[in-house]
């Protein structure tokens, strides 16, 4: 079951949801849903959390749950931060 705020209860019930595993991680799931694209009249796979910050490149789920689509949880990024490695506890210099 996904998790939202109120105030986005209008829009996100106008869509019928689902939920879609991660593409590489079987542990993970996001609410999902189909709409048809108005370019090219295909189907197409929206996230909640892409319908809800409809101008980021990318959204960050900060406790990385798929499901959590509060707003306080949905942090807009960049792409490039998207792909960069999460930072580990130990630093290292090469040398």
């Amino acid at each position: 079951m996904a998790i939202i705020d109120d105030e986005d209860y209008p829009l996100v019930n106008q869509f019928k949801w689902y939920a879609k595993p991660a593409s590489r991680r079987m542990d993970k799931f996001y609410a999902a849903t189909n709409v048809r694209d108005s370019v090219t009249g295909k189907l197409r796979t929206l996230r909640m959390h892409q319908l809800l910050c409809p101008n980021a490149p990318e959204v960050d789920l900060a406790d990385d749950d798929g499901l959590n689509n509060r707003r306080d949880n949905l942090r807009p990024i960049s792409e490039s931060c998207q792909r960069s490695p999460p930072l580990s506890g130990t630093a290292s210099s090469p040398g």
